[in-house]
């Protein structure tokens, strides 16, 4: 029985599978089955787990650096987008194999356009970047088969108008190639995204919206006051203490007004002191855990911007998360139940994603027609 969804037809099959063993036996099977069939495909796999793959289809006797591409995003990454189903076409077996049906796109090209889409860019937009994503990971031959397969290749005119674009094309192809972002040699995740969460941003909002004093304000809050309110009264009594020819009652009371606002400011400067009396460091350390396994979670859900902030907002106001530290501070594994809680909220939250079509092929020839005959200003934003 064939163990894939269809036959070669097309120049990318994208092999997604939970492991790297099983995405590296999955790749030996296909390239055994299509060598000789045709004259040209490629092989997506996942970004983490390219290099594993490599290595082990290599010891099958295989040269295959040059079938196997790495793709822009994770196996979690992706595994995430298919479970949520809003994407069409795009399924996950009981196995944990990741396909399309009925679709001749890159895994890659297709993700990098929906992320685009739920990140608030127009359609065109979306589909430029997961153009400039199959030029990355492809390069020329994807340029190739989305002419190709736009342009009838009866008559001398089209030839010459396919070979015009794919000349025009290369160049761009190595500028956009230039043009992207590498971390460790490897291809940054979402690098064409519009507007995209980098860790660096997602771990920036998460300490900005997951504060102790955020998170705990009413005890916070509770506290400050209190301190700064006795801060005030000392104040105030020292300060009438020494105006003259007025009663010391009324002196005392003015000062006390005066010494209020001084303590309310010098209070807010020890927030974080008043916060270490009230909430115990096991509480604190726990937050730390939550706000960690939360920068991981929002990559592998490729969150947008305006996701991670309801995110954070449904974590503060539907959940009690005092509570759950506490849960997570008595048991063995306190990093496995932050980790529950976080993916039940953003699972939650990615299926209210918009249901997209991934682009056909006219859109991306047009694109690469506009690409080939028009400077891109940085070529990648």
């Amino acid at each position: 029985m064939n163990r894939f969804c269809r036959p070669h037809r097309h120049l990318v099959e994208n092999i997604y599978s939970a492991t790297s063993e099983q995405t590296a036996q999955l790749c030996v099977d296909y390239i055994e089955q299509a060598i000789g069939k045709c004259e040209l495909f490629f092989i997506e796999v996942p970004l983490e787990q390219y290099v594993e793959v490599v290595r082990a289809v290599e010891r099958h006797e295989i040269a295959c650096q040059s079938i196997i591409r790495q793709g822009a995003f994770t196996y979690n990454q992706v595994r995430h987008v298919a479970e949520a189903g809003n994407i069409h076409h795009l399924h996950i077996n009981d196995e944990g194999r990741i396909y399309f049906t009925d679709e001749d796109i890159s895994m890659s090209t297709a993700i990098a356009f929906a992320q685009s889409k739920w990140n608030g860019a127009e359609r065109y937009e979306a589909v430029e970047n997961s153009v400039y994503t199959g030029l990355m990971i492809i390069g020329e031959p994807f340029a190739q088969e989305v002419v190709g397969a736009e342009t009838s290749l009866k008559n001398e005119a089209s030839q010459s108008q396919l070979k015009k674009l794919i000349t025009t094309t290369k160049q761009k192809t190595l500028t956009v190639k230039n043009s992207c972002l590498y971390v460790n040699n490897c291809i940054k995740t979402g690098a064409f995204i519009s507007d995209m969460l980098t860790p660096e941003k997602i771990d920036c909002l998460v300490k900005e919206q997951l504060s102790p004093v955020q998170l705990f304000k009413t005890t916070a809050k509770t506290a400050t006051s209190m301190l700064g309110g006795l801060i005030g009264i000392l104040i105030g009594v020292s300060v009438g203490l020494f105006i003259l020819n007025v009663s010391t009652a009324v002196m005392t009371i003015i000062g006390g007004i005066m010494g209020l606002i001084s303590g309310s400011r010098l209070a807010s400067t020890i927030s974080r002191k008043i916060l270490a009396w009230f909430i115990p460091a096991e509480t604190l350390r726990m937050l730390k855990i939550f706000k960690q396994q939360l920068n991981v979670s929002s990559e592998e859900f490729l969150l947008s911007k305006l996701e991670l902030k309801q995110a954070m907002h449904d974590f503060s106001t539907l959940h009690d998360l005092r509570a759950q530290f506490q849960r997570m501070a008595s048991s063995a594994n306190a990093e496995e139940l932050a980790k529950q809680l976080i993916e039940s909220e953003l699972t939650r939250i990615v299926r209210l994603r918009m249901y997209l079509q991934v682009p056909v092929n006219h859109e991306m020839y047009e694109v690469l027609e506009t690409l080939s005959t028009t400077k891109k200003k940085g070529a990648v934003a």
